[in-house]
This record gives C-alpha cells, sequence and structure tokens, in this order.
C-alpha cells in the first residue's frame, strides 16, 4: 500500500499544480458555456467567484469540504472542493451514490469507510485554443486500499470518438465507471494477493479473446478484466461460463448471494437497468450521462443519509495518507 500512498500524493500533487482553466486572451467568451457538454469544468470556470480573473483552479486541498453518507453498512466519504458551483458539486455526489447503492444492491460488502475524492479540475483546459494538458489523464482512479479518484469528466454528455470500448461506454452510464473502480476496491479487499500480483502482467493469449468479449478495456489486462466484470455483473448483465471461470481464477470479488455459475444466453443491454437517466431523444441515448435530478431507482433498496438539505459536511484539514 505504500506505492499507493505515493502514487495518491503524486497525483494530488499534479492535479493541483496543472488542474484549471486558462483564458488566455481574458476576455468573457459568451460561447464558453455551449462547450459544457464535452468540458464539465467550463461550468465552474464560469461560475468562479472573480470574474475578472483570467483564470479558475483548485482550492487549497486542506479547505477540502467532507460530506458523509451512509450506504447499508458503508461509510462513505467525499472530499469536494469548497467552491465548486453545488449543483455540479450535487450531479457527482449522486454519481457516487448511485455506484455504491449498486454494488449494495449486488450483495457485495464495501469496505468502510470508503473515501472519494473530488477535485475540480483534472486537467488543464486553455481558452480559446481548447488545448488540454492532462494532470492526470485519467477519469477514475482507485488507489488501495479504499480511496477513488474521481474526474469532473464524467459530468460530460459528450463521448469522445477514440474513447476505449468499455463496459461503462456499452452501459452510456456514467455511474459504471465508479463501480469499475470499486470493482477494484473489493478486488484488493477480497484477494490482495493476487490483486497485487497481476500488476504489470496480461492476460495469456488464449484468455485474451475471453476478456475481449467483456470488454476491449477488460482484455488490456487481468486486473482491468476483473474490474469490468464484475461492472457488468453489478449492471446485472450475464456473462459466458469461460468469463466466469477465469474472473474467479484471478480472485474476482463474489457477494453473499453469488451464484456459482452465471445465467447464459442475455445481453448486458438485456439486463441493465439504465433508469438513471431518461434519454429524451434518439441522440442522445448515444451520450453517457450523469445520475441528475433525484437519487437513482437503484438507491432505493439501501436508503442513503444524504440529501439536499440534510447531510453531513465538514471542513477539516485534507491529510495525504
Amino acid at each position: 500500500m505504500e506505492q499507493a500512498d505515493v502514487l495518491f500524493s503524486e497525483h494530488m500533487e499534479n492535479i493541483q499544480q496543472q488542474g484549471g482553466v486558462f483564458d488566455e486572451e481574458g476576455s468573457h467568451r459568451p460561447h464558453a458555456a455551449a462547450l459544457g457538454d464535452e468540458f464539465p469544468e467550463i461550468r465552474s470556470f464560469l461560475s468562479r467567484s472573480d470574474k475578472n480573473n483570467p483564470y479558475d483552479t483548485n482550492s487549497d486541498p486542506r479547505m477540502a469540504v467532507k460530506i458523509s453518507m451512509n450506504i447499508g453498512a458503508t461509510q462513505v466519504e467525499i472530499y469536494a472542493d469548497p467552491a465548486e458551483p453545488a449543483n455540479l458539486q450535487e450531479q457527482r455526489v449522486m454519481q457516487i451514490a448511485d455506484a455504491v447503492s449498486r454494488v449494495h444492491d449486488a450483495g457485495f460488502k464495501i469496505p468502510s469507510p470508503m473515501q472519494f475524492y473530488l477535485p475540480k479540475y483534472t486537467r488543464g483546459i486553455h481558452l480559446p485554443s481548447l488545448k488540454v494538458d492532462n494532470s492526470w489523464n485519467s477519469l477514475a482512479e482507485f488507489y488501495a486500499p479504499n480511496r477513488i479518484m474521481l474526474s469532473p469528466e464524467l459530468l460530460r454528455t459528450f463521448i469522445p470518438p477514440n474513447a476505449p470500448d468499455s463496459v461503462a461506454l456499452r452501459l452510456k452510464n456514467a455511474s459504471a465507471s465508479i463501480v469499475h473502480e470499486i470493482g477494484h476496491c473489493l478486488h484488493f479487499a477480497q484477494a490482495p494477493e493476487s490483486y497485487s500480483d497481476l500488476f504489470h502482467t496480461r492476460l495469456a493469449r488464449q484468455y485474451e479473446r475471453t476478456a475481449g468479449e467483456v470488454s476491449e478495456y477488460g482484455a488490456r489486462n487481468p486486473n482491468e478484466f476483473v474490474a469490468e466484470t464484475f461492472t457488468a455483473v453489478t449492471f446485472k448483465g450475464v456473462i459466458t461460463r469461460d468469463q466466469w471461470n477465469l474472473y474467479q481464477a484471478l480472485g474476482g470479488p463474489l457477494s453473499a448471494r453469488q451464484a456459482p455459475t452465471p445465467t447464459i444466453g442475455r445481453t448486458l443491454a438485456q439486463n441493465s437497468n439504465l433508469s438513471v437517466v431518461e434519454h429524451r431523444t434518439a441522440g442522445a441515448a448515444a451520450r453517457m450521462q450523469p445520475a441528475v435530478g433525484r437519487l437513482p431507482d437503484a438507491a432505493a433498496s439501501a436508503p442513503s443519509s444524504w440529501n439536499r438539505r440534510n447531510h453531513e459536511v465538514e471542513r477539516p484539514h485534507f491529510r495525504r495518507k
């Protein structure tokens, strides 16, 4: 875990130093709001307190707002930027609530506390060129034993053409990206030796096709295959017997009520609950949408202590572990 601590600190420092939106011409840009679908961070930039300032960056992490909620037996701790617009922060919290609730409802035991870190900016965006400096180059990442960093890019409703094929992309559900990282967390919690041993390894050629049928991203390495399969199972997708056997052999996390073998014959899309987002048009169905407006249906059986008006908020000194 020492390596995870170092990596977490390095990534947090890089995000602090490079994340933000920078208007290089220092002028008001009415068209900037139209870029929010592809660059959600611009909405934070346009809501900055000092409109005369041509740039906006992350707040001092020691001033992070701590939001606490309970989902099932799991204490969820969220560390957010106090200067992020309330509506954006709420959407990000709802994504987390949806993801944790889905994993809980699937019967998995989630480590408690579970910590989520929400920097306002995880990349540098330069206006008007839209040049992007990726200080972190990730949408979500797990750091052992119980930390997950999330990018505001998960709020985007435009999927770039070079996005890798993944379960989250197929589901068109941003919360699935968070479920994927929780899968890494549970893999580490239930089989720490297997999780660690699989780092910097590749699947044997005879298993790459099996993994690739879950997603291309899952075929990258054994740990990603486990997390992608975990996401598919959590969203009630049905996998093949070969995929299930490989998942178990690699130490994939099992729920308390996991069937010994999966049901075969139905597709992921046929068995997934996509009610988190109401797609208004056929075109919108091709976009990844955030969970907005209410807590998702999946959370109903595991009420959270968080709501818009009544939640535990602290402003602790943000210690890097």
